[in-house]
């Protein structure tokens, strides 16, 4: 009898140690990214991408009344990023973010800024779009398998 009551007494102490665990591990994982999540054409995890179209659509979700700027630019002079394009959207009551940007033939680095109160956010992608040319020549390219 003994035993079982102590057997019982830990478990119950375990199960209050894991259910005080779960509301501590959820709070340990909010920084200031927790706010924004970005979706659409674009993977922001990525550090650069290739892609033969002219425009992608970046999309997301975010609080209402946070700000969000994507900014676009290219190599410039002596390689310089120069801004080509820049984008504003407050999001709205339904949360959710979209927006279509323009894509320059070679380096375009986007940069995705969001505020929201005092935490703000900062997304860098490079995004390299080829020539319409390369595409067409690769979609009428006749590979052999060990030709030359």
């Amino acid at each position: 009898m003994k035993k079982s009551r102590k057997g019982i007494i830990c478990f119950l102490i375990g199960l209050m140690l894991l259910c005080l665990s779960v509301p501590a591990y959820a709070a340990e994982g909010e920084d200031a990214a927790s706010f924004l999540t970005i979706s659409g054409d674009l993977d922001f995890t990525e550090e650069k991408v290739s892609t033969f179209d002219e425009e992608k659509t970046i999309s997301g979700t975010a609080p209402e009344g946070t700000q969000v700027t994507i900014t676009v630019y290219t190599s410039g002079f002596l390689g310089r990023l120069k801004e080509r394009d820049c984008y504003e959207v407050t999001v709205g009551s339904a949360g959710l973010f979209s927006q279509v940007v323009s894509l320059y033939v070679g380096d375009n680095v986007i940069e995705l800024d969001a505020t929201y109160g005092k935490e703000s956010v900062e997304e860098t992608l490079t995004v390299n779009r080829k020539k319409q040319e390369i595409k067409r020549e690769l979609e009428t390219m006749i590979c052999i398998p060990g030709g030359y």
